[in-house]
């Protein structure tokens, strides 16, 4: 997962920032990256490293735990919507019970289109 996120053109950078420095990079770093990109860097302080694959920890403003969401790379967001959707937890679900299984655990910019 971590080296797919690497190769996305909107995670790859992010990542790249994540590995090698603690604090946001300096707003100039992004003027040759996409949008998704620099709406992930205005998030920064949500994403988090665990072995290496980049996630954002979502506030749930109920009072429950935090989740965190996996930041799929494009070269597998189809098939995660298709497993979310026909997968052992999906069941073959609804697309409101889908769009829940998918907001519960990953993440990318525009999934509910």
């Amino acid at each position: 997962m971590a080296d797919l996120q690497q190769k996305d053109p909107d995670l790859g950078p992010i990542l790249g920032w994540k590995l090698s420095q603690a604090e946001r990079p300096a707003i100039e770093h992004l003027l040759s990256t996409s949008e998704a990109s620099k709406m992930l860097w205005s998030q920064w302080d949500q994403l988090e490293l665990h072995d290496g694959v980049l996630y954002r920890r979502k506030i749930v403003p109920s009072g429950r735990d935090d989740v965190l969401q996996l930041l799929v790379p494009a070269c597998l967001r189809s098939a995660y919507l298709e497993q979310a959707h026909t997968g052992i937890t999906g069941g073959h679900l609804r697309v409101q019970r889908t769009m829940g299984q998918v907001r519960r655990r990953a993440f990318w910019f525009g999934w509910r289109r």
